[in-house]
């Protein structure tokens, strides 16, 4: 997912370091883009960024200690580096207190951090803008495989020969 929004963003491949076992503990990085992209998107504005992927939100004084732990992901973000957690569960109203909640556990190590919680809704988000990434998701329902975003449909219908007038429910003969 990352890979198309970098290049979307102007920026290389070479650019996003990712985590080799993404499963392991890391520290807290499962994904690091080096550079400023030269076209900031909504889910690339600035960089460099750290990028964390949880399947759900953990306590706060565990990602705390994870991001204590990590010398590479405390110079990062004592140089001002993002760090954007994602977790794959809806966090409703939790997610900024929890931005809060970290923010103050980090700073109680001397650590001040620009932290991004991001759940559910900000992935769905990033795979309307990428439609072909269904097929990477756990359990994604076969129709998803093949959306397309209300753009790139309508770009579809305006191309000669392929665009057909709507017919309402009430107006069609069949």
């Amino acid at each position: 997912l990352l890979e198309a929004e970098l290049r979307v963003a102007g920026l290389a491949a070479a650019d996003l370091e990712r985590a080799l076992a993404p499963n392991l503990a890391d520290g807290g990085v499962d994904a690091y883009i080096k550079k400023q992209p030269p076209r900031p998107t909504e889910f690339l504005p600035s960089g460099p960024r750290i990028f964390q992927f949880k399947r759900a939100l953990p306590a706060v004084a565990s990602l705390a200690a994870e991001i204590v732990r990590s010398e590479f992901l405390r110079s990062r973000i004592e140089d001002g580096v993002p760090y954007v957690l994602v977790v794959g569960s809806d966090l409703g109203a939790k997610r900024e207190a929890v931005e809060v909640a970290l923010t103050a556990s980090l700073k109680k190590h001397h650590l001040t951090a620009n932290i991004e919680i991001a759940g559910a809704d900000w992935v769905l988000r990033f795979l309307k803008d990428h439609n072909f990434a269904w097929r990477h998701v756990p359990d994604a329902p076969p129709a998803a495989l093949h959306l397309k975003t209300l753009e790139q449909w309508s770009a579809d219908q305006q191309k000669v020969g392929t665009s057909f007038p709507w017919t309402e429910d009430h107006e069609r003969t069949e």
